[in-house]
């Protein structure tokens, strides 16, 4: 009976909180496994929360990239809602203004070009009324002259683009993600552990996986979801499930501000490139972030370091360089750092298949089509690529699982 199955979940992220919740909607218990001491911790909690339909990959000329991140960003309302069984707050309400820097990896020309065939790309698609606006007719606008003179400078900033794209407040939402697994009986949560491998056993005319962990415990099940993002390629390698790509591993963190009064402020991304933005959820709270100055750690090794630590020097320099650098480009973030009531240095690991640097247009890092589910047996591995994607591609983990109930 598929009611008796035992799906043990490496990562309580976004990815697998999801899986953990769509499972037991069929009646299947699972076990979320997680180095944090509670679920959603990490990356998953502290970033922009973009609900990507592609704008950001004019890097990616081919739209390979955005024909992976499209469905996906198109029904994460949808998903999202039906988990945690309440409406998303937090929802940018207005187009992201997409700015574009004088280094940016593609000129105005290419951006606009790539927008064109963007958003046919979007209006054939069949979900497009599913988005937190209609995009079924989707258009965009560049920017002209007068309005970009209201809000950027010009030494920095060569044109811009209104796109309708929106993203959700992360920590809001994993609030309710947390809520929603606690919730359920069939959902249980195993923190503090750290996975160290897998082992598969075929014995007895069936398979199953013992999880190890690095306090010498172990637990076995019948099938393993691996959502562990910056442990995903080690664990896999444990049982023998190799790849061929090339990964990279960044430590990034952004601010997550609260400000006194309502500063009114558009949310805008700089691009193409290592550059930053600022998305205003509600008037109050705000994500802003400049790349380089987030950027604590980038390796390409297959085992990350532990999680890098700052202190509260450390903290305040880099909320100063972020406004600073930010406030070149966009004068008027400066309102959002002069009203600030708190300003949390927070972050995560990014994980993906790529290398370089994003100043590079060569870099592999600009293309992220190279996502999904991997799978060896009743080994599920998956690469969930963007935020955006993670609600859209459990339920697809899910089916393999349970394939026609």
């Amino acid at each position: 009976m598929k009611s008796d199955l035992r799906v043990g979940i490496i990562g309580a992220g976004i990815m697998g909180c999801c899986a953990a919740l769509y499972l037991a909607r069929r009646g299947v218990r699972s076990v979320l496994i997680d180095k944090k001491e509670s679920p959603l911790c990490g990356a998953s909690r502290w970033n922009e929360g973009k609900i990507h339909l592609g704008f950001l990959y004019a890097g990616d000329p081919s739209l390979r990239t955005a024909k992976e991140v499209l469905t996906p960003g198109l029904l994460f309302q949808s998903c999202m809602e039906s988990l945690i069984g309440t409406e998303l707050r937090g929802v940018t309400q207005s187009n992201d203004l997409f700015l574009v820097h004088k280094n940016s990896v593609a000129d105005i020309q290419q951006i606009d070009h790539y927008y064109q065939k963007l958003a046919a790309l979007i209006r054939s698609n069949p979900y497009a009324r599913k988005y937190f606006t209609d995009v079924s007719s989707c258009e965009f606008d560049q920017l002209d002259k007068d309005t970009l003179d209201s809000l950027v400078n010009g030494d920095e900033i060569r044109g811009g683009f209104s796109v309708p794209e929106r993203s959700v407040s992360t920590n809001w939402l994993a609030d309710q993600l947390v809520r929603a697994v606690e919730a359920d009986p069939r959902v249980e949560f195993l923190g503090s552990t750290e996975v160290s491998s897998g082992r598969r056993d075929q014995s007895h005319g069936r398979e199953w996986f013992d999880v190890k962990f690095k306090n010498e415990g172990l637990e076995s099940f019948d099938y393993v979801i691996n959502a562990s993002w910056e442990d995903l390629t080690r664990i896999d390698r444990s049982i023998g499930m190799q790849d061929d790509y090339s990964w990279s591993h960044r430590y990034r963190v952004s601010l997550f501000v609260e400000t006194h009064s309502i500063v009114d402020i558009p949310s805008a991304v700089i691009c193409a490139g290592p550059f930053g933005d600022i998305k205003n959820y509600d008037g109050n709270r705000f994500y802003v972030s400049w790349y380089p100055v987030g950027l604590i750690h980038s390796s390409e090794d297959i085992d990350p370091p532990d999680t890098p630590t700052l202190d509260s020097h450390r903290k305040e320099r880099i909320i100063q360089d972020v406004f600073d650098n930010l406030g070149r480009c966009i004068p008027n973030v400066r309102a959002v750092q002069e009203q600030a009531s708190q300003i949390d240095v927070e972050g995560g690991w990014v994980f993906a298949k790529g290398k370089g640097r994003l100043s590079d247009p060569n870099a592999t890092l600009h293309q992220r089509d190279k996502i999904g589910i991997r799978q060896s047996g009743n080994w599920l591995s998956v690469d969930t690529g963007k935020y955006s994607v993670a609600p859209w591609l459990a339920s697809q983990l899910v089916n393999r699982i349970l394939p026609g109930v």
